[in-house]
């Protein structure tokens, strides 16, 4: 269990990086800075998808444990993902399990 919870915290840290990505992003489209935006925007996808494939793994740890805290947090970080992805119905889904 300590793996899956190392893992979903390095997914977690992932999100909150991507999301000081997103504002940046928009900051620098809000001041017209086109050319590092592609750049930022890459990055954001790549924490993000790496955040996903963290929590794909720590997911397995805790459910070979049977650490039931340990799924919930993986729900709840999975979830926020797809929602700073916007991808709702993702989320929803996610919020149903």
């Amino acid at each position: 269990p300590s793996l899956g919870r190392v893992l979903a915290n390095m997914a977690f840290v992932e999100r909150l990086c991507a999301q000081q990505l997103r504002r940046k992003i928009d900051r620098d489209v809000a001041r017209r800075k086109h050319d590092q935006r592609a750049a930022d925007q890459s990055r954001m996808e790549e924490l993000q998808d790496s955040a996903f494939r963290h929590l794909d793994q720590s997911f397995e740890i805790f459910r070979a444990n049977r650490h039931r805290r340990g799924e919930g947090n993986v729900y709840t970080i999975r979830g926020a993902l797809h929602l700073d992805r916007g991808e709702l119905d993702k989320a929803e889904d996610v919020g149903r399990l």
